[in-house]
């Protein structure tokens, strides 16, 4: 009998990707805010909807939904993603049958430039809640950095810098001498996969080795779109700086990165369509 999966967040940048690898090994059950049937029979719950059968025996929760924004004005949308969201599931759900609860958290919380956000705030204060109705052993929290994947759509770095290189415009990122740490979306879900089937601690990250000059991935990605070919001197790179951070979780031991380079240039290609 196929392992039973709650998946919030399956019709994100993230959660999409999950999904797509995930269907095929897991009885997945997709919940969201509203009830949803697309193509290729996709079907979200809302969670007072989800088929009481499949909550009366023991599930794995991957907990991916979020709204992203460093905009005060949106403090509102960012609560009822970040929190009441989540606090309505772990509500409508009986806890004895939470066998893994997996959430995704931010690295922002260990950033002094970004920790002070209220999105960032909200991510954090759902992990508290989380840990006041799940004992520790079922809690697996794991914090994120900056992901990219060439579906991500979100005015993030990576989209925005492929996009201004396809358009031939200046790069729009406005502290570009900055260096940013970047962990491939697909990466990331084979970690997440890994960790539904054999969890590991209860605090881990996923984070690159390396940290990445923000001017010098646009001039990578524009010299690979003028030539064709990947001159990998361009990409400017010093080791990240939190591998050796004892306030931050360990990496994750079973995340893998795979090849930088490609992954970048392969983001650009499928932007051009070629």
């Amino acid at each position: 009998m196929k392992r039973k999966l709650i998946l919030t967040g399956a019709t994100g940048f993230l959660g999409s990707l999950f999904l797509n690898s995930s269907r095929s090994l897991f009885e997945v059950v997709c919940v969201g805010r509203t009830d949803l049937k697309k193509e290729n029979d996709f079907i979200q719950y809302k969670i007072e909807n989800i088929p009481k059968k499949f909550l009366e025996t023991e599930l794995t929760i991957i907990h991916l939904a979020t709204h992203y924004s460093k905009d005060e004005n949106e403090s509102q949308k960012i609560k009822e993603a970040n929190l009441d969201f989540g606090k309505k599931l772990l509500d409508n759900i009986d806890k004895n049958n939470i066998q893994k609860f997996i959430y995704t958290n931010t690295m922002f919380s260990f950033d002094d430039e970004n920790k002070d956000y209220y999105y960032t705030k909200s991510k954090l204060k759902f992990s508290e809640e989380l840990y006041k109705n799940l004992s520790e052993s079922k809690v697996c929290e794991i914090f994120l950095d900056n992901t990219f994947h060439f579906s991500d759509t979100r005015k993030k770095a990576i989209p925005l810098i492929v996009e201004s290189v396809i358009k031939n415009n200046i790069n729009p990122i406005k502290n570009h001498e900055q260096f940013i740490n970047l962990s491939y979306a697909p990466d990331v879900v084979n970690t997440l996969l890994s960790e539904v089937d054999k969890p590991t601690n209860p605090k881990s990250r996923i984070t690159s080795k390396v940290d990445i000059n923000i001017k010098s991935i646009y001039n990578f990605l524009k010299d690979f779109k003028n030539t064709g070919s990947i001159d990998k001197s361009l990409l400017h790179t010093k080791q990240s700086k939190h591998l050796f951070n004892n306030s931050i979780p360990l990496l994750n031991s079973y995340h893998l990165e795979s090849n930088i380079y490609l992954n970048l240039k392969n983001t650009l290609i499928k932007g051009l369509n070629i």
